[in-house]
C-alpha cells in the first residue's frame, strides 16, 4: 500500500505551518483534530456503542445541504466531522466502517493506519463566484497535473478528477447549492478502485435546502484563546485529567517535534494522538505525580494570513525530565478548543521521543 495525502492534513497545514516564525524547524502535520463532544465517554459507554449498520443506509447532511446513500457498514463519523462557517471549506463529513469505539481508540502514527484506508469524505466549498465546475477542480493545488473532465451526475455539472501518480486515483465534485460537493477517499493507495468506490456514492447524492451554519464564537479570538489556556492550566494544576479533556475535541490531538538548533529540511516524528486514550493515560500520571504540568496562562500569537493564531506555552515534567510543549488552540464550529501541541527537543539529546503517554502504541525512535 503507497498512503497519499489525506484531506485531514490539508486542513491544518496552512494555520500550523505558520508558527514556525515563533519556534524552529516546526514538523507540518497529518491529521486535523475535528468537532466532537465537549465530554469524551467513559469506557463504559464506548463498550456499549453499536457496531456499524450492515446495510446501505441514507444519510442526510441538512446544515452542508445534501444527502446521499453510504455504502453497507459504513456511518458518519462521530468525531471527525465538522463544519464551520468562518472559512470556504465550510464542512467536511467522514465517513467509515469502523465501530465508535475503535474510531476513538485508534492511534495514528507518522503515516495513515491501514484501518482508515476504507474512509472517505464529502467536502463542502462555497463557490458562488461563476466558475464552472471544473475550472473551480483545475484551481485546486492538490490537483496540480491531474485530469479533470466535465462530467454529469444525477444531471447535474460535475467533474472526474483523476490524480497524476501512478495510483490515478479518482475524486468527484459536484455542483449544487452554489457550493462544490467533493467526494474522494481519505488513503490514496496503488491499486486501489477509488472510482469503482465512490462513483455510486456520488450518483446517490442529492442536494437539500442548506441549513444555517454554527454562530461564530461571540468573544473575540484573543479572549477566546485566552478562555480556553486558563482553563487548561487550572485544570493541570489541580491534576484534574477530566477538566483537561473537557478543552480538546475531536478523535485526535495534532503532535508536531521542533529539533533545536534547526537545521534544513527537518522534518520528522509527526503524530496524532488518539484523544481518549491519551486522556486515560493522563489521568493515573497526573494523580500519581509521575507527570507534572506547568502552563503559562498568558497566552502567546503568531500571524496568520492576516489574523493570528494562538498557543499557551507549557512545561511537561515525566520522571524528572522536562520537556516545552506548545499548546495550539483554535475554533471549530463556534467553539474553542486545545487542538494541538509542538514538542520542542534538543538536538543535542540524539532522538526525538515522545515517550508513552504520548505517542501510545506508535513505534517511533527508541527513548
Amino acid at each position: 500500500m503507497v498512503h497519499g495525502s489525506i484531506l485531514r492534513s490539508l486542513l491544518l497545514l496552512a494555520s500550523l505551518t505558520s508558527c514556525a516564525s515563533a519556534v524552529p524547524a516546526l514538523v507540518t502535520p497529518s491529521v486535523s483534530p475535528s468537532e466532537a463532544p465537549s465530554v469524551l465517554p467513559t469506557t463504559a459507554a464506548r463498550t456499549a456503542s453499536p457496531s456499524a449498520s450492515r446495510s446501505l443506509a441514507a444519510y442526510t447532511n441538512a446544515t452542508l445541504g445534501y444527502g446521499i446513500t453510504m455504502p453497507a457498514g459504513y456511518r458518519p463519523s462521530s468525531c471527525e466531522s465538522w463544519v464551520d462557517a468562518r472559512t470556504d471549506l465550510i464542512g467536511v463529513d467522514f465517513f467509515t466502517p469502523l465501530s465508535e469505539s475503535e474510531e476513538l481508540d485508534l492511534n495514528v502514527g507518522d503515516i495513515p493506519p491501514a484501518a482508515r484506508a476504507a474512509d472517505f469524505h464529502l467536502a463542502v466549498q462555497r463557490e458562488s463566484g461563476g466558475r464552472s465546475v471544473v475550472e473551480w477542480a483545475r484551481a485546486q493545488p492538490m490537483n496540480t497535473g491531474a485530469s479533470v473532465v466535465a462530467t454529469t451526475i444525477g444531471g447535474r455539472e460535475a467533474a472526474k478528477i483523476t490524480s497524476s501518480d501512478r495510483m490515478g486515483a479518482v475524486s468527484f465534485a459536484i455542483r449544487a447549492n452554489d457550493r462544490i460537493y467533493l467526494f474522494d477517499t481519505d488513503i490514496r493507495r496503488e491499486g486501489g478502485d477509488s472510482a469503482g468506490f465512490l462513483a455510486p456514492i456520488a450518483m446517490s447524492f442529492t442536494p437539500v435546502s442548506p441549513g444555517p451554519l454554527p454562530t461564530p464564537y461571540p468573544k473575540p479570538p484573543r479572549e477566546a484563546a485566552q478562555e480556553v489556556a486558563t482553563a487548561l492550566a487550572k485544570a493541570f494544576s489541580e491534576h484534574d485529567a477530566a477538566g483537561v479533556s473537557l478543552r480538546m475535541r475531536g478523535c485526535t490531538l495534532g503532535m508536531y517535534a521542533v529539533v533545536e538548533p534547526p537545521e534544513p529540511n527537518n522534518t520528522c516524528c509527526i503524530l496524532n494522538r488518539a484523544i481518549f486514550p491519551f486522556i486515560e493515560a493522563l489521568r493515573p500520571a497526573l494523580a500519581g505525580g509521575t507527570v507534572t504540568v506547568v502552563v503559562d496562562p498568558l497566552i502567546q500569537s503568531v500571524g496568520q494570513g492576516g489574523g493570528e493564531r494562538f498557543f499557551a506555552v507549557s512545561r511537561w515534567t515525566d520522571n524528572g525530565n522536562t520537556r516545552q510543549i506548545d499548546l495550539l488552540f483554535d475554533e471549530r464550529g463556534g467553539r474553542w478548543s486545545w487542538s494541538g501541541a509542538i514538542h520542542h527537543f534538543q538536538r543535542a539529546d540524539g532522538s526525538v521521543c515522545f515517550g508513552r503517554m504520548w505517542a501510545g502504541n506508535y513505534q517511533g525512535p527508541p527513548c
